[in-house]
């Protein structure tokens, strides 16, 4: 393996957060804040860091796969750790918390350790909240729109960050494909960030959550999220918008250059919009029926927190704990299934339930026809063997991950229902705030800090999609005469 092609890479991205450090510092300067030398020292150190990386480092034709997946994994853990400086050196939190306030934001799952976010300068959260947005389509793929070069090197990386089960180009070059996910993304932003303005927000609560919110991040400026602008309007803007950014930016190419028929002809979307009305449906009626809530009321927080479990966002707006148990389960379960492929969502991914259904279907036909040949098509093309046998890979290793880290966070002291709660929102970087919303009780903070650990861990491995990760404890990634 060739370090110094990984060191020159990561250092590269160093520099990138580095120069997104100096967009919180300049609103420090205009709100004349007191963290202006902060910040620039956070983004002084970084770009330091990032330089003698680069310098020290060499930049190299083209990357083994090996090499692609180390570069995935320090940087990730790189940014994760200067991405906590900002928070360090203003004194929002400890260095301890302040990698783990990172690490939530940049893989989207959104957990705060901030206990009174009224308190904390505008610039750290525009900060916070780049976080997510930059970690939300991933920074590796940003990388790569600009140095498109290293080949299948190029391809591995984008595999490797970019979450779903399938990464299939819409362009000839990677490096296209990874500025068009970007420039669909971008723009996006811009939309929702335009529309709320409109609905009554000011430019910077805006900002910052047109980014958390298209990141499928969560994270919100206040301490009562979302729910602090009491504004149905807004509530209903973000459930829309958080919908859209968990659907596949691919298709939404493809919508672009051939109409919105192709929108529906897509099986995963269809399912993913149906999924969305079915269970918004099944809850309002339960709501209706074992509560006595109000028809508009129950429509309106149904939709709202059935958007959010399934697209991953994990924002709550209401006390969930006072909800009926279906109701409660039906949004402890969507956590898992997650929202499309090639999105800013995470869970298993709908275009993986969709194939593991249609496996358990043959299998049962295959008991009545034993000779039977099965073939998997999704919107009209076949699945090749190789995906329907990583999808179970990779459907097994996410339940494996989950029990045993359940297993583990009750062992820190946390109530074993609450655990496999919160755990559920972790692996799926769903966030604990609908999590701790459904339990009715707790937070993020009152987790114990082996725990908060053992949570951090979890958040990268749900967000690189596990074997990425996992994939540096097997021996023979790490001796040099294996060729990757």
């Amino acid at each position: 393996m060739k370090f110094s092609s990984v060191e020159f890479i990561v250092g590269r991205l160093m520099l990138v957060c580095a120069a997104a450090m100096l967009v919180p510092a300049i609103l420090s300067f205009l709100l004349l804040e007191t963290k202006v030398l902060a910040l620039l020292c956070a983004a002084g150190i970084t770009m330091v860091m990032g330089y003698s990386l680069s310098l020290h480092g060499r930049e190299e034709a083209s990357l083994t796969n090996r090499e692609a997946i180390m570069t995935v994994v320090v940087s990730w853990a790189a940014l994760s750790l200067f991405g906590s400086l900002p928070y360090v050196f203003s004194g929002v939190l400890s260095p301890f918390y302040a990698i783990m306030e990172s690490a939530s934001g940049f893989t989207t799952v959104g957990s705060s350790l901030i206990a009174n976010l009224d308190g904390i300068p505008r610039s750290v959260l525009l900060w916070r909240s780049m976080t997510q947005w930059l970690g939300g389509m991933g920074v590796i793929v940003l990388f790569i729109s600009f140095l498109p070069h290293y080949g299948s090197g190029a391809i591995n990386m984008f595999n490797a960050e970019l979450p779903g089960p399938s990464k299939d180009r819409v362009m000839p070059r990677i490096g296209d494909t990874a500025a068009l996910l970007w420039k669909i993304y971008t723009a996006m932003t811009i939309i929702f960030a335009i529309i709320m303005l409109l609905a009554g927000l000011n430019p910077f609560d805006a900002i910052t959550h047109s980014m958390t919110s298209i990141s499928t991040g969560g994270f919100s400026s206040y301490n009562q999220g979302i729910a602090f602008f009491n504004n149905p309007l807004v509530e209903f803007l973000t459930s829309v918008f958080t919908i859209i950014a968990a659907g596949n930016f691919y298709l939404y190419y493809q919508v672009y250059h051939r109409g919105w028929r192709r929108l529906f002809a897509d099986i995963e979307f269809k399912t993913f919009i149906l999924l969305i009305l079915f269970f918004t449906l099944l809850i309002t009626c339960d709501l209706v029926l074992s509560t006595g809530f109000s028809l508009g009321y129950s429509l309106h927080n149904a939709f709202f927190h059935v958007a959010s479990a399934l697209s991953t966002s994990g924002v709550a707006i209401a006390n969930l704990s006072t909800w009926p148990p279906f109701s409660k389960f039906i949004l402890f379960s969507l956590m898992f299934i997650g929202g499309c492929a090639a999105s800013t969502a995470g869970g298993i991914k709908i275009a993986r339930v969709i194939v593991l259904f249609r496996l358990s279907w043959a299998e049962l036909k295959r008991n009545l026809h034993p000779k039977m040949i099965s073939t998997f098509t999704m919107s009209g093309k076949i699945i090749n063997p190789g995906t329907v046998a990583s999808i179970t890979r990779h459907f097994f290793v996410f339940m494996a991950v989950y029990f045993f880290s359940t297993a583990f966070l009750t062992f820190t002291g946390v109530e074993m229902f609450d655990a496999l709660v919160i755990m559920a929102s972790i692996i799926g970087t769903a966030g604990t705030d609908l999590a701790f919303a459904i339990l009715g009780r707790g937070s993020y903070l009152d987790i114990s800090d082996s725990g908060k650990v053992l949570i951090t861990i979890c958040m990268v491995l749900g967000r690189l999609e596990f074997f990425t990760l996992l994939v540096l404890l097997r021996p023979e990634f790490w001796r040099k005469t294996r060729s990757w």
